[in-house]
């Protein structure tokens, strides 16, 4: 599933990293938020999309719930538009995993990378274990990096601009406490820094506030309080050094 919105740049690059997968047993679903840059040619032109939507949305979150009931796999990943794939065998390891495994969720690495791809590190996930996501936040795994089988995907909380992804997180393993993961220990996406959440980070610390306390209470709010001070400490450091 990949919501967009006048992105078509970055769109093309994320249906190229798709298609070089080439990995059949696929449905590629994007939702449209009414772009006005021509992705919406692109959209309706492109062989490797199976289905789309274009109309106006209410944010992010719910562009991606459309595109989760409009799903019809046994698993379902969501990529923004400008996410790319490690490399041209990942959905391969992940269906392999499947198969052997038979788990409700594959999770991997990431690779960090500048606004040109360029690699700068090789990220491990925390693990999608509810005591790192009390901690850490959506620090714990990377939302691009995670396949989820589609009956243990609840809808998105729309209330949130930010961080709906932990509040999905923590509402994932809140129903499915029996849920059955497994850790893919090699890179799957390439994640590029300086996004929204780096962009707008005391919106997003706060959202970190807000559903941490409304998941797990104030208590769990003044622990993680020197980490909620040491992310803003750090993006702060990264907009005086740009």
């Amino acid at each position: 599933v990949i919501p967009t919105l006048n992105a078509k740049s970055d769109l093309m690059k994320t249906l190229q990293s798709v298609e070089d997968q080439g990995f059949a047993d696929i449905e590629v679903i994007v939702v449209d938020g009414v772009s006005k840059d021509g992705s919406q040619d692109l959209i309706k032109s492109h062989k490797l999309i199976s289905k789309y939507v274009i109309e106006k949305d209410k944010g992010i979150y719910d562009a991606m719930n459309k595109g989760l009931s409009m799903a019809t796999g046994q698993f379902v990943q969501f990529l923004n538009a400008g996410d790319v794939m490690y490399g041209p065998n990942c959905y391969k390891a992940v269906a392999e995993v499947i198969r052997a495994e038979n788990p409700d969720l594959v999770y991997g690495k990431i690779s960090t990378v500048d606004s040109e791809y360029n690699e700068l590190e090789i990220v491990n996930p925390r693990g999608f274990q509810k005591e790192n996501l009390r901690k850490y936040g959506t620090g714990s795994v990377n939302h691009q990096a995670m396949f989820i089988r589609r009956e243990c995907a609840p809808k998105y909380s729309e209330q949130y601009k930010l961080k709906g992804e932990l509040n999905w997180y923590i509402e994932i393993l809140n129903r499915r406490p029996d849920l059955r993961t497994y850790f893919l220990d090699v890179p799957l996406i390439k994640y590029r820094l300086g996004g929204m959440g780096s962009q707008k980070y005391w919106l997003n610390v706060f959202e970190w506030v807000k559903v941490t306390f409304r998941q797990y209470g104030v208590l769990q709010v003044i622990q993680n309080t020197p980490r909620y001070i040491n992310f803003v400490r750090v993006h702060v450091k990264n907009r005086k050094t740009k």
